[in-house]
């Protein structure tokens, strides 16, 4: 598991498009994106910062089945390998990032075959695609079991799992609730609960749980988070779409103050 300290994990990759001011075509240019994340990074005080495929590959504006289907078939290499590095240019040890991935299963259905054979295709390939993200830089990625249970997706799975125990990267589960982490502690060196509050999740802290949570869409809308008694966590959301950047930098401050 991963041993927490002050850990604090959250999905990046809409703050950099409200950031930029130029929304999902950001990931367009490499450059802007990386100038982008460099200013998100400069006020917000990440220790994991999680940036999910759909923008890597470009799949946010434009067809997400096109995306996938190239990124899936190797046809988009360059191009993300580019965006990757300039996304790794912007992380400063001990700060690290990686990559949140969907469910083999669910982005099988989302392109048309839902069966268990595309399912474990899918995972194949991306397994395969993970050097990518490794030769880039990246330390750790995220399955989003959001609209999936690990039961129906672990063979697909297994590939990508482990591809990236292989490659000395920590593994983390994100699922909605914290009754679904039930079952899931052994497989995953931490496990993202969309839903959890501060409140649920001190005292599993102060044992040294590797639960994260805490950081709900209401965070980056200005609500302050619950006081906590144990002096480690593993706080966890993601940047909400259309959260505009002085909210934000709100959060921000109101992040580092209850974690200081």
């Amino acid at each position: 598991m991963l041993e927490i300290d002050k850990t604090i994990w959250i999905g990046l990759a809409r703050g950099v498009e409200s950031v930029s001011g130029a929304g999902a075509a950001v990931w367009r240019e490499p450059a802007a994106a990386r100038k982008a994340l460099g200013e998100l990074l400069g006020v917000l005080p990440v220790t994991h910062g999680e940036i999910d495929a759909d923008a890597v590959i470009g799949a946010r504006d434009a067809d997400r089945a096109t995306g996938w289907r190239a990124m899936l078939e190797g046809k988009s290499e360059a191009a993300m390998s580019e965006l990757a590095l300039a996304i790794n240019d912007a992380f400063r040890a001990p700060r690290t990032w990686g990559v949140a991935l969907p469910c083999p299963g669910a982005l099988a259905a989302m392109l048309g075959d839902g069966s268990e054979r595309a399912a474990l295709k899918i995972g194949m390939q991306m397994a395969a695609r993970l050097k990518l993200f490794r030769d880039a830089g990246a330390s750790f990625i995220t399955i989003d079991l959001a609209n999936s249970n690990f039961a129906a997706e672990e063979r697909a799975l297994k590939p990508v799992l482990r591809n990236a125990e292989m490659y000395g990267w920590k593994r983390a589960l994100c699922v909605p609730t914290l009754a679904d982490t039930a079952g899931l502690e052994s497989i995953a060196d931490a496990l993202l609960v969309l839903g959890a509050e501060v409140g649920e999740l001190d005292a599993r802290w102060q044992q040294g749980l590797a639960l994260g949570g805490g950081l709900g869409e209401q965070t980056w809308s200005g609500q302050p988070l619950a006081p906590r008694h144990s002096a480690r966590f593993l706080l966890f959301g993601r940047i909400p779409a259309g959260a505009p950047a002085h909210a934000i930098v709100g959060a921000a401050r109101m992040i580092s103050a209850w974690a200081a």
